[in-house]
């Protein structure tokens, strides 16, 4: 049973703190679960490496270990950001995949929207 949310990774809406004190009620109460999961629709927010690692390590001391899953990554899923050649989605994807692979916190990763009008990875042909 996973525990998940969204906008945590990115911190929108402040939602960062609401879910750790969630993770705590819920331990307290003893309700149990077996992961958290980080929906990461980052839609035209840029990757934070730095931040995302603080997020990520604070969820797992805080949890007292709990193992964390990225359970729908996406970025600039809507096509807000102009990018016609790609490269900027190609950074986007590659600082995110390192730096969450990175950690040893991070036990899987869930990649949401293959295609290019939901995610820009590939085409209606499955093409690159």
């Amino acid at each position: 049973l996973f525990l998940n949310d969204y906008g945590i990774l990115d911190n929108r809406y402040n939602r960062f703190n609401m879910y750790l004190d969630q993770i705590r009620d819920l331990q307290e109460r003893g309700a149990p679960f077996d992961a958290i999961g980080l929906q990461s629709h980052l839609g035209a927010s840029r990757v934070d490496p730095e931040y995302f690692k603080y997020v990520v390590e604070t969820l797992h001391r805080e949890s007292g270990g709990v193992p964390i899953w990225i359970t729908e990554f996406d970025w600039n899923q809507k096509g807000v950001v102009s990018d016609p050649d790609d490269s900027i989605n190609a950074k986007q994807i590659e600082d995110f995949y390192r730096i969450m692979f990175s950690l040893p916190e991070i036990e899987g990763i869930v990649m949401w929207g293959f295609k290019k009008d939901n995610g820009s990875l590939v085409d209606d042909d499955i093409q690159p």
